[in-house]
Parts: C-alpha cells; structure tokens; sequence
C-alpha cells in the first residue's frame, strides 16, 4: 500500500514540478549542500495537509509525540483544514448568518473539537512545511526529498494526500483551462470560486457537472 501510494505521489510532483518550481524560493547553495548529506531525522513524517493530516498530529501529540518529533509536508499555504467546508458553508454569500472562513475551520472543529490554527502547532512542536511537494520517496533508506530541497529520514511515514477531482479532460472534454471553469479542492480553490461568483450579474447561468453529495 504505501509503495503504492509513494510511487503515484512520486509521478504527480514529477508532472506538476514546473508549475509549482516556479512559485517557491529555494534554499541558498550552503543550506542545499547540507540537506542533501543530512537528511533529518524525524520520528513521524506526514505527506499531505489536508483533513487526515490536521486530525492525525492531534492523535499523535495525544499519544505523546514530543516537541520536533513530528513534520508536515504540504502544498497549501495554511494549516490544515475541515476540507468539505471549502464546498459548504466556505460558498455561501455575503449575506448569509454563517460564512466558514479560516481561521475558523482549521481541524478538528469538524470532529467536534478545537480549531489547530498555526500557533497550535507551534506550541506542540510539530513543524509545518508548506508550500512544498514531495519529489521522491525512497523507501530502502527511507529517505524523503521535497522539491525545495528538504531532506527527510523517517522513522514513520504516513501518505495522507488525500484525492483530488477528475477533470473533464481525463473523459474527453475541453476545456481544463478556460475562464470560468473550477474544479474546488483546496481553500484557495473556493476563494477564486467565490470571487468569480460575487462577480457575476444576477441570472447569469452557472453549470455543475456531477449529481453527489457536493
């Protein structure tokens, strides 16, 4: 299962990298050097900031992780988050009584318990790597590289990605790219929803594509 896991992470950072390389500064030649002779040593890695990612260094530091034991790799730019609100509530208008925006559904509030905004994971020690993707995973030497140059030796690897939409061009259909078109996974997906739907005229019409739960 994680062999698995690791191989298909390991081909969609390689088809993503020229769109994300651009986006991130890398590290200085010294501390590049040194990644890439020391990796860290970390007791729980965690690929993957979403829903799982959030409840699991909760469950963890309940266990007793201590302080720097634990690093969360990532691509968004927050903490982890209840992702379902990005399709719920995170939609609503303007006018609505209740509007999810962070910092308000960090997890675990969805499970009932408190929002893990930024500071609580720096009060429990657990780094947070964010806007960073994992390049390959090398499970003989366990060995985890990112592609802004982080190295990582685990003691625990946990793939926690999640899933992602099926785009209409895996069927067939044109049309990935053009304005207009969204495909809603990540806050930042739903911001830009929200904006283009706040700029639309009244009666203006709107496709969705699928007949589930979203």
């Amino acid at each position: 299962f994680v062999q698995t896991h690791c191989s298909l992470i390991s081909r969609t950072m390689q088809a993503d990298r020229k769109q994300f390389t651009e986006n991130f500064e890398a590290p200085g030649p010294d501390r590049l050097a040194e990644l890439l002779e020391n990796p860290k040593e970390v007791r729980f890695l965690i690929v993957g900031g979403g829903v799982c990612a959030g409840y699991l260094c909760k469950h963890l530091v309940d266990l007793g992780a201590k302080p720097g034991e634990i690093v969360v790799v990532s691509d968004e730019g927050v903490a982890p988050y209840e992702r379902p609100a990005v399709t719920k509530a995170y939609l609503h208008p303007p006018s609505a009584k209740v509007r999810a925006r962070l910092p308000g559904f960090h997890t675990t509030v969805g499970g009932g318990g408190s929002a893990q905004a930024p500071d609580w994971y720096e009060n429990a020690g657990i780094e947070l790597m964010l806007n960073s993707r994992v390049d390959t995973v090398d499970l003989a030497s366990r060995v985890v590289t990112t592609l802004d140059g982080g190295r990582f030796r685990y003691e625990n690897l946990f793939i926690a990605t999640g899933s992602r939409p099926n785009k209409a061009s895996r069927f067939g259909i044109k049309g990935d790219a053009w304005h207009g078109v969204h495909y809603v996974r990540s806050e930042r997906d739903g911001a830009e929803l929200v904006r283009q739907l706040e700029g639309l005229e009244a009666g203006s019409p709107a496709v969705v594509l699928g007949g589930g739960y979203i």
